[in-house]
């Protein structure tokens, strides 16, 4: 009984499909149907704008480049120094572009007590080569920590003395000697402790003619030059010796242009970076002269570093009249001398101006 409902069922359904298609075998074909196509279209995004970066200028070779500020110093503290050398990093981070400046830190004479070689602090010393060794790290480490994310910005610590003082006193072959060995042992912790990217060091002596005699300041130059990695900057005057505009002169007796070009450049240790105090440019002409007679006599200019001033110490102290050139105007005066003559024509990387420190 199942099975004959079932086909029954079964015709049923297939009759009624033959009769549909009876009924509409001449209907129109059926009309085909399509769901919307929806797309959807991002809108165009807007270009984020690409931050311009800061285009530093090439610096123009015949205009002053931004001075840095040297000190003359009273103390050695290590805390006091990484402090300092922090406040030259800050500043080196917010200005633009890549700094690259020296600094003359000046300790004063050079002096010797039972053996200790130092320097007189200008009265507030003697600090011995060690502590002001210790001095000069921090300082470098202060720096580079306030330096922050520039990687590329640089400072060059000038570790001055002079050659003021009695030739008895003091070991003037030994002191320099000592002194290198400590500008070596200053680099040697910058490059062991990875700040030498950033920082390292130079001696100096503010090597002045009406100071000590020529045979007294090179012995110290000469016993630099026997311990030294890193070069010597002098930042001392020619005092007397003779310019374009007045040839005839003579250097402070009893000096000798040899005895000045030795010092500053002859050595093989130094570099001159001079003194150009005088408003009326006769620092200026006076070295420019000197480079002069080392092409003569030697084959080759003197290479200068740049122009050193003393216009913030003159405003301290007083007592400059007509010897406080602006560190623009030091600068130029030496630059401006130095092209006169094709032969000594040169650029002059660095300008600085000192001042005392704490004052």
């Amino acid at each position: 009984m199942k099975k004959k409902q079932i086909s029954l069922s079964l015709f049923s359904i297939l009759f009624f499909f033959v009769l549909i298609k009876v009924v509409f075998a001449d209907a129109p074909l059926e009309t085909k149907r399509y769901f919307p196509l929806v797309i959807h279209i991002a809108p165009t995004p807007t270009p984020t704008p690409v931050p311009t970066p800061t285009v530093v200028p090439t610096p123009n070779p015949e205009v002053p480049p931004p001075y840095s500020t040297s000190l003359y110093m009273k103390t050695v503290n290590p805390s006091t120094l990484f402090s300092l050398g922090c406040t030259y990093g800050e500043q080196d981070q917010l200005s633009p572009g890549v700094q690259d400046t020296v600094v003359f830190l000046a300790f004063g004479k050079p002096t010797m007590n039972d053996g200790i070689y130092g320097a007189s602090l200008f009265g507030f010393g003697p600090a011995s080569t060690d502590e002001i060794g210790e001095a000069i790290k921090q300082f470098g480490s202060g720096y580079r920590v306030c330096l922050g994310d520039d990687e590329f910005s640089h400072l060059r610590i000038a570790v001055g003395t002079s050659n003021y003082g009695d030739p008895d006193l003091v070991s003037w072959w030994d002191h320099g000697r000592k002194w290198a060995r400590m500008v070596n042992d200053i680099n040697k912790y910058f490059i062991t402790q990875g700040l030498f990217t950033w920082v390292d060091s130079v001696g100096a002596s503010d090597m002045e003619l009406a100071w000590n005699a020529p045979s007294v300041t090179r012995l110290w130059v000469e016993g630099y030059d026997y311990a030294n990695s890193y070069p010597l900057y002098n930042f001392g005057a020619a005092e007397g010796c003779p310019t374009r505009l007045a040839p005839q002169w003579q250097c402070a007796s009893p000096w000798t242009r040899e005895d000045v070009w030795y010092i500053s450049f002859g050595s093989g240790a130094s570099y001159p970076m001079p003194l150009i105090y005088a408003t009326n440019g006769v620092n200026a002409r006076q070295w420019a002269w000197l480079s002069v007679y080392a092409v003569e006599q030697h084959g080759a200019p003197m290479d200068f570093k740049g122009a050193f001033t003393q216009y913030q110490a003159c405003q301290q102290r007083g007592g400059c009249d007509l010897l406080d050139n602006t560190p623009e105007e030091g600068w130029q005066q030496l630059y401006d001398e130095l092209k006169y003559d094709p032969r000594t024509e040169q650029l002059l990387q660095w300008s600085t101006d000192i001042k005392w420190w704490g004052e």
